[in-house]
């Protein structure tokens, strides 16, 4: 954030040193939450990245306990005496996003953690005796910590198009994952990591009626509880279900003509959707200040090195919402988003496209058609939920992409989570894994980084604490149904919004990245997946060319998503052993 930095030198009882460093984004008690800040005591310091929204109801417990607060109403500060007070038990009170490094004198330990579901990140190298903890990549690159490619992670992103938790795209550098704490011991140099949460289901009954009412009211306090700010929020507003619901439940406490919403559009037919007419029948219905972006593609090119710059990481996901928190940034430092409303309600509905017995046959057979390599076959026996459910590039794809050869398998590893769901539903399997995969690492990473790149925080109320404990403990069959993912929200919505909205279908942003393969990026890609290219660079196969590349400059086929993911790895990878990534 651009609004103060602050620095503190620590020396400790074994001639070792700690140095924390913030800069701050200032949205909460602007003047007096200034970072690191120590406590009374003197015998903890915390940085800290994200917002306690609870904090005014921890503060009076933490008074009750005999704190003393010197400033006048700081989060951070309530964070800090949270783990005073509470240690690892404090998480079950905070609701907010967070990571965070406390540094605990009295102990010689820096406790790390970060939120339940990594709206916020935080990577970590261990390098003999020495510990790097940072937000970014960028810093512990200039630091020299990045060394070389972990070959796995590559593998992983080829799979996901991203790069899941807890690897990083380098070897010695990994991420905290959700709901987990880490505490390095400055003493033994040894580190301690441990889960203190996990996403559970439950099967409390309730009737629609009532479910449907307490939903509602689930809904108002966590909105009401993401809006708590010192400066003015405003709201992305893509006018389907679920964004428009925020926007609504916001104008019930804000002034809606003064609640400022943003929606994205696209010139030059760069899109065959348009999100543009639905967000403004909505925006005119509740008479919001509504700002619309229109987006074209050179416009889009223009920003593609920055967007990969603030990645941090290879990512070939949804890109455009760069755009939206760029204009955001001319209003407000803050905003609401719908991130996390499909993976609470529904899941693009998933379960009809890979659950059902007539689906998982249909595709079994598509499949198996396909599978000329044994090694497909085997990783289909072994994992066929995995291997049906969704992904880019399969196991055995993969092996022949790259030039060396090593056991990667992405079927195993979305398994991995269906079973750790502890479910024998497949709705809660496949909310589990996508909670774990795609929410964090593809869509909360995106906005994390192009919001904070502009200087803008971007929160997710349906990512609420209390929210989605609520929504996952009660019986599958009274929040879901294979016809209708998203009818428990639906049904909440139909005494905020108008009808018309309430069937508005989730379109979301797709590129046209087979028309731009073809035009636009045409000698880039025949560059940085040529034959030469790719032979001095050593880590994929020629031979991509010709899998990929002429077929599809050709016309005979369509490979735009994996020349596109591949083209993107190349992108960031020119980046990152340039000097202009430093």
């Amino acid at each position: 954030g651009p609004d103060g930095f602050g620095e503190t030198f620590i020396e400790t009882n074994m001639a070792m040193h700690v140095s924390l460093l913030h800069q701050r984004l200032s949205i909460i008690d602007e003047n007096g939450g200034s970072q690191p800040f120590n406590s009374n005591c003197m015998n903890y310091t915390i940085v800290f990245n994200g917002e306690i929204f609870n904090y005014k109801e921890l503060r009076n417990l933490l008074k009750e306990r005999g704190v003393q607060f010197r400033s006048r109403n700081s989060d951070t500060e309530v964070l800090l005496y949270m783990y005073i007070i509470f240690g690892v038990k404090m998480f079950s009170y905070l609701r907010g996003m967070w990571s965070f490094v406390i540094y605990d004198r009295l102990r010689e330990v820096l406790f790390c953690a970060r939120d339940n579901y990594g709206i916020k990140p935080l990577y970590y190298a261990q390098i003999n005796n020495e510990v790097f903890i940072s937000s970014e990549l960028k810093t512990l690159h200039k630091l020299g910590m990045c060394g070389d490619i972990d070959e796995q992670s590559i593998a992983d992103y080829l799979a996901f198009q991203c790069i899941p938790n807890p690897r990083s795209i380098y070897k010695n550098i990994n991420k905290v994952k959700p709901g987990y704490f880490l505490e390095f011991d400055l003493v033994k140099c040894s580190c301690r990591s441990e889960q203190y949460w996990k996403l559970e289901f439950d099967t409390k009954k309730l009737g629609v009626g009532e479910f449907t009412e307490r939903l509602r009211e689930e809904l108002k306090d966590a909105i009401n509880t993401w809006c708590v700010s010192d400066v003015e929020v405003t709201n992305t507003l893509s006018g389907g279900l679920d964004s428009s619901l925020i926007a609504a439940l916001m104008s019930e406490n804000f002034n809606a003509e003064t609640l400022k919403t943003f929606t994205l559009g696209f010139s030059d037919n760069l899109h065959s959707i348009d999100e543009r007419e639905n967000a403004k029948y909505i925006a005119n219905n509740f008479n919001f200040a509504h700002h619309e972006i229109t987006l074209s593609s050179k416009e889009f090119f223009q920003d593609l090195n920055k967007m990969i710059y603030h990645l941090d990481e290879p990512y070939a996901g949804g890109l455009p919402s760069w755009f939206v928190f760029k204009e955001i940034s001319k209003h407000s430092k803050v905003t609401l988003t719908g991130i996390g409303g499909d993976e609470l309600f529904g899941n693009y509905n998933k379960v009809r496209v890979y659950g059902l017995p007539f689906y998982k046959k249909l595709n079994r057979l598509r499949l198996s058609s396909n599978m000329s390599r044994l090694a497909a076959f085997k990783n289909f026996l072994r994992y066929q939920d995995g291997y049906l459910f969704h992904k880019y590039f399969k196991g055995h794809e993969i092996q022949r992409l790259l030039l060396r050869h090593f056991p990667t398998i992405p079927e195993k590893t979305i398994e991995h989570n269906f079973r750790n769901s502890k479910s024998h539903i497949f709705s809660n399997k496949v909310a589990y894994t996508d909670f774990n995969l795609q929410l964090t690492d593809e869509f909360l990473h995106m906005a994390d980084r192009f919001s904070m790149a502009h200087s803008v925080e971007a929160r997710t109320p349906f990512l609420d604490q209390k929210l989605v404990k609520f929504v996952f403990s009660h019986d599958i069959d009274t929040r879901y149904t294979v016809r209708d993912p998203k009818i428990a929200l639906r049904r909440a919505a139909e005494k905020y919004l108008p009808r018309k909205c309430l069937s508005n279908r989730k379109q979301g942003f797709i590129l046209p990245e087979e028309k731009w393969i073809r035009t636009i990026l045409r000698d880039e890609i025949e560059w940085l997946l040529g034959r030469d290219y790719l032979k001095n660079q050593g880590l994929f196969s020629p031979e991509i060319y010709s899998f990929y590349i002429e077929p599809h400059m050709k016309n005979e086929m369509n490979y735009s998503w994996q020349i596109w993911t591949l083209f993107m790895f190349q992108k960031w990878y020119i980046q990152a052993f340039s000097n202009e990534y430093s």
